[in-house]
């Protein structure tokens, strides 16, 4: 009778009851609990996005799932399908089960929006969901230009000493509790009944840390004066580690550094749009353009020019007239200024001259010509615009002629 009474008690903690909900982008679902008090019945509702067709517009798109409630008492699971996320809820709800990994509880997820994702909520309290949509997500754009930057300056940052002093103070800070471990697995005694112990101890470490990243936001407000304090001793301890050792001066140490820069770069781009096609295909580009030869692009456009020379633009009268002008304008300048210089030897010039008078007047700053060159000069281009004038109009005439 008794294990009756347990059996019968027990069915309705084994039971699961789920619904399944369909969204689109703008679209907001409200679940009501209908649980009454005592009950202990499991009640899962899944909110699913179908996803939509890949294209060049929605490359920077990103859509989110936002859950409205007053508490964090829910459970969250997510999946590509209604069936993933039930195993995965049917796993969590196992007697033996102990999934570290699935303590975090976000109330706004971010979605592929090409694929299909689902979204499982367990809770008692009402709530509501939204499925927001962002049609340019600025913080994708601001990704991929880091890693573009990244990228093409890697070589340079490879080689300065103030971005070397920087990232060692930047992993000394974030790294430190790694060093704590570290002396704290020393003290652990080298027994085979201790590593049950240790792995223990890391999947609990490993809780922590999630923890502490869950709640960043509220340990850096609370806490300020010991996080203030812990980045300021290990960021000294990390440049006095960095200073003694000194910036790397051997080439292959800067190449390595410069290819770990350029891998986190092409980690920012394929992450900066959750259309992969697209953000591989400029990573593609980015490696191509950055080690393509340049001597191989300096024959291709050698032989481009050669097969395909760009045909010479012919100058028009006027062209070539105001380009006489001003060639023979800096002519006429950079003469004086020589003929003013010692190196010109002056007087020896002055003996070979037929009129010294007029020479000494044109590096004074005087005209180069007399009136009687000058009207010379403006008869004979009187004369050839009337000619050139002539021959256009009887090409027209002979235009004329032609079509009729």
């Amino acid at each position: 009778m008794n294990f009756l009474y347990f059996v019968w008690f027990l069915i309705p903690i084994c039971a699961s009851h789920s619904s399944v909900h369909y969204l689109e982008p703008g679209d907001t679902k409200t679940y009501v609990s209908d649980k009454r008090f005592g009950s202990f019945e499991p009640d899962l509702q899944i909110y699913c996005f179908r996803g939509q067709s890949k294209s060049i517009a929605a490359i920077f798109q990103s859509l989110r799932f936002r859950i409205n409630i007053d508490n964090d008492d829910f459970v969250q699971f997510d999946g590509e399908s209604p069936d993933e996320v039930r195993t995965h809820y049917e796993n969590q709800r196992t007697i033996f089960s102990f999934n570290m990994m699935n303590v975090g509880k976000r109330k706004l997820i971010k979605i592929d929006p090409f694929n299909q994702t689902c979204v499982g909520v367990e809770t008692a309290h009402n709530y509501t969901i939204q499925l927001n949509i962002v049609r340019i997500d600025f913080a994708k754009i601001i990704l991929l230009g880091v890693g573009l930057i990244l990228f093409f300056y890697a070589r340079t940052l490879s080689q300065t000493p103030l971005f070397y002093y920087l990232t060692g103070i930047f992993l000394g800070v974030f790294a430190s509790f790694l060093v704590v471990v570290y002396f704290s697995s020393k003290l652990i005694p080298k027994k085979p009944a201790m590593y049950g112990m240790l792995i223990g101890g890391w999947t609990v470490g490993i809780y922590f840390i999630q923890m502490i990243v869950e709640n960043l936001h509220t340990i850096l407000f609370v806490y300020q004066t010991y996080v203030f304090w812990y980045v300021i001793v290990t960021g000294f301890l990390s440049f006095v580690i960095c200073y003694r050792l000194g910036p790397p001066k051997n080439q292959r140490s800067k190449d390595l550094i410069k290819w770990s820069l350029q891998f986190a770069a092409n980690i920012m781009i394929f992450f900066s749009s959750n259309y992969r096609e697209a953000s591989v295909s400029i990573m593609i580009i980015t490696i191509s353009t950055y080690y393509f030869p340049l001597a191989l692009l300096r024959k291709i456009q050698g032989f481009w020019i050669r097969r395909f020379p760009p045909k010479p633009r012919l100058l028009s009268s006027d062209e070539f007239h105001a380009q006489s002008v001003l060639e023979t304008t800096k002519a006429l300048e950079d003469l004086k200024a020589f003929c003013s210089s010692p190196e010109s030897k002056p007087w020896r010039m002055m003996t070979r001259l037929k009129d010294p008078q007029r020479f000494a007047s044109f590096v004074e700053g005087g005209s180069h010509l007399n009136d009687d060159e000058m009207l010379e000069y403006e008869t004979t281009q009187i004369e050839l615009d009337y000619e050139i004038n002539t021959d256009d109009e009887d090409d027209l005439m002979t235009d004329s002629d032609s079509d009729k």
